[in-house]
Order: C-alpha cells, then structure tokens, then sequence
C-alpha cells in the first residue's frame, strides 16, 4: 500500500553545489532522487512527490533535513539501501507521515554556524546576536527573493569556547542567505567596524549596513522540527564509520585554522 514517508537526512555541504536540484552539477536532491529511482523506491520524481524541507546552499551541510516521498516500499529497506549507494549523504530515520505532508511547514528550523574568534569583543558579539530576537524586518540580512521578510527569531545563542563562535538560531523559516548575514553583521560589530544601533536601524527598516556575510562552510542545518520524532536509523557499521571519518576530518581542519590564526596572531 502506498503511503508518504519522510527521512532525515544529513550531508556534508563541501560535497555539493547546494541542496537544490540543478543542471550539471551534483546536489544533494539530484544524489538522493538518482538514488531512489535506482533502487525502484519511485519511478518518476513529480509522481512521487519529492519535496525537501530547506534548501541550503552550496558549502552548507545538514545534520537534521528531511524530504519526503509517496513510496510503496518498505521505510526500513529503503533507508539501508540509500546508505549503501549514497556518497556523504546519510540516511538517519524516517516517519510515516499524513498523505498531504509537506516537509517544507515545519514547526521551527535550527541552524548552527561556527567560526574562528579572532579577538571578538564578545560583550558586543552577545549584544549584536540577541538584536535579532522577536519579529524584525530582515530585508537587510537576506539576499531578497519574491517571500516576505518580516518574520520572527525564537532563539539566538553564542557560545565562546577553545578559540571558536557557535552561534545558534532558531526560526520558522529562514530567507536566503539569513543567518550567515545576521552572524556577518554580530562579526562587524564584535570588531568594531559597525555598531550594535546601527543592527537596530537596519532591523528597523531605517538604514542598511555595509557587511560581508560569514562564510557559509561554517554553516550547519542542525534540525527541521515538526510535530512527530524520527524512527532513528538501525544500526549500520558503515555509515558510522563513515560519519566518523568525515568528521574527525573536518575537526583536524578546525584545528589547522586555529594554528594558523595563533600563528599569524605572534607575527603581529
């Protein structure tokens, strides 16, 4: 019997070119429709009703998205055979969900972005992050499409710890380029270049600012959040092994940048 499923997914976005389906470059819906159709777990791609809950683009990874697809197959079987054909994408659980489930209304989005300190004021990095809290008019923090731009931030939390920035949003939704601006911006001010009443204007709608967005390879889609919990992923030695693998790599890099910085740091 046919029925619509949902997977949570995680990816390493270095891997791809953005999560979206495009012509002649790998993503992550592109990796993940291809597989699905070779293993006979759908047959056309509009039938099925594939969607994906966020879109992240190219450099940033996924802990916790999610797609969904009308499927006849068992959930089970399907999530270890997209492990066993995907490369840096992992299946990690799955639901049975209502026929007329969109992954794309979810209940709230958490992105996590982390960065090297380099001497951040972090009394105004703390002020600057919690600016962006309540219901704003981000159309100077976003790169501008045809949505809205007046929403609302639930959560915004920065942490100082071993020489890097974790800085961790939650919202219903996130408009392109968002939270990577909304940390760019937090970086200015934490070094002086702008001001923290400067943030209030823009959010404000009374004046822009002039800011680099914080580099997207450090931006991570920690979770999608709706109402029900993920049958979590069985067991399967070679995606944890591979998880492994490809994190320990990306915390050695971590660790490299921070040499690199304490070293260009003494030669001041």
């Amino acid at each position: 019997m046919t029925g619509r499923l949902a997977f949570r997914v995680s990816y390493l976005g270095d891997t791809f070119h953005g999560s979206q389906r495009q012509i002649g470059v790998r993503t992550v819906e592109g990796d993940i429709i291809s597989a699905l159709e070779k293993i006979g777990a759908i047959d056309d791609v509009s039938d099925c009703r594939f969607a994906m809950a966020s879109r992240t683009d190219r450099g940033v990874g996924a802990l916790g998205n999610c797609f969904a697809i009308d499927c006849d197959r068992v959930p089970e079987d399907v999530l270890r055979s997209l492990n066993r054909m995907l490369d840096s994408i992992w299946i990690t659980g799955y639901a049975l969900v209502d026929d007329d489930f969109n992954p794309r209304h979810a209940h709230s989005r958490k992105y996590r972005h982390v960065s090297l300190d380099v001497g951040y004021d972090r009394d105004i990095f703390y002020e600057a992050a919690s600016s962006f809290t309540g219901e704003h008019d981000m159309v100077h923090f976003c790169k501008l499409d045809d949505r809205e731009t007046r929403l609302s931030v639930d959560r915004v939390n920065v942490e100082f710890s071993q020489g890097a920035v974790t800085f961790d949003v939650e919202a219903p939704f996130f408009l392109w380029h968002q939270v990577i601006r909304m940390v760019g911006a937090c970086q200015h001010a934490a070094l002086g270049s702008i001001s923290v009443e400067d943030i209030h204007k823009a959010l404000e709608g009374v004046s822009g600012i002039q800011t680099c967005p914080a580099h997207p390879g450090g931006l991570t889609l920690m979770e999608v959040v709706y109402g029900f919990d993920f049958v979590p992923v069985p067991t399967d030695r070679r995606v944890l092994d591979d998880l492994s693998e490809r994190f320990s790599r990306m915390a050695a890099g971590t660790r490299i940048l921070r040499d690199v910085a304490g070293e260009l740091e003494k030669s001041d």
